[in-house]
């Protein structure tokens, strides 16, 4: 019984760091990338998403409602 678990337990162990690498390992993607002109050209490999947002603390904000009362927050920029 003792050696049916470790057997087992092993083959999960190896079965997962498998699937991560192949996870990890699937594409190279280069991002962010800082340009010759200063631009940032973001990345992301998403083939079935139809809309992809940025947000940070470099876009202008916009004053949002929370439970703590109005504050100001950086917008949501679409990516193109």
């Amino acid at each position: 019984m003792k050696y049916t678990l470790f057997y087992l337990c092993t083959l999960l162990s190896i079965l997962g760091i498998q699937a991560r690498e192949e996870l990890f390992n699937a594409q190279n993607i280069n991002s962010p990338e800082v340009k010759s002109d200063q631009s940032v050209v973001f990345r992301i490999y998403a083939p079935q998403t139809q809309e992809v947002r940025i947000t940070g603390d470099f876009l202008p904000t916009e004053k949002v409602t929370t439970p703590y009362g109005e504050a100001d927050a950086p917008i949501k920029a679409l990516m193109t």
